[in-house]
């Protein structure tokens, strides 16, 4: 028996497959003031306790070098690449912390 979908479909990006998402947009009038990374990590603790998934993962595109930083520092490491609509694109992933 197939075990039913939960959450959104995956796009056909199979590294998803199973797992959350987190993704974050800022107006540049936020950049470089540390906001995006107390943000991420504040949503990553929440999930970490209130998420039933076994990881968490989120796509940034490939010259987005702010946004990998972040990715980075909440523990993140790169998983694949793949084109999205022509445009190139890093998917990272980070299990879920124990403790949640």
């Amino acid at each position: 028996m197939e075990r039913p979908r939960r959450g959104p479909p995956c796009r056909g990006i199979p590294e998803l497959e199973g797992a959350a998402e987190i993704g974050w947009v800022f107006f540049p009038s936020c950049w470089g003031k540390g906001i995006a990374s107390e943000a991420v990590a504040l949503v990553l603790r929440r999930a970490d306790i209130h998420v039933d998934a076994p990881a968490i993962r989120c796509i940034i595109e490939s010259d987005n070098s702010a946004s990998i930083r972040i990715a980075r520092k909440q523990g993140f490491s790169r998983i694949g690449r793949r084109l999205i609509d022509g445009t190139p694109v890093e998917i990272f992933g980070r299990p879920r912390a124990s403790g949640g």
